[in-house]
């Protein structure tokens, strides 16, 4: 979380443990910062259709901007609107290799534009 300036000690319990109230805030910066990402990589990113930018958005939040940044031949595909070859692009990927099932639900989500 990048954007959070405090010390994650003042949200610990008093065993030590983070605070319920401490990971939700991680987790709406953490998602507020895949989305900032997501719209940097992909200038088309604001005219996609909702299950597509869905799509971009957990693909920043899971390999975070740089991994994804090296996505060349996907984002130039989505910025072209070629819906199969982004769909190819993701699959031949490392990531796809690493986890197959959200890779291959994406994909299939990325090329039909629909859930």
């Amino acid at each position: 979380a990048k954007g959070l300036p405090f010390l994650i000690r003042d949200f610990l319990d008093k065993h030590g443990r983070i605070t319920q109230e401490m990971a939700e805030m991680l987790l709406a910066q953490d998602i507020a910062d895949a989305i900032i990402d997501a719209k940097k990589l992909f200038p088309t990113f604001e005219k996609l259709c909702l299950p597509r930018q869905a799509i971009l958005m957990s693909m920043s939040f899971q390999l975070g901007y740089g991994k994804l940044a090296k996505f060349k031949k996907f984002i130039a595909a989505v910025g072209k609107g070629d819906w199969q070859l982004a769909r190819y692009e993701m699959l031949k990927s490392n990531w796809a290799k690493q986890t197959p099932k959200r890779a291959e639900s994406h994909a299939n989500i990325m090329q039909r534009g629909q859930w």
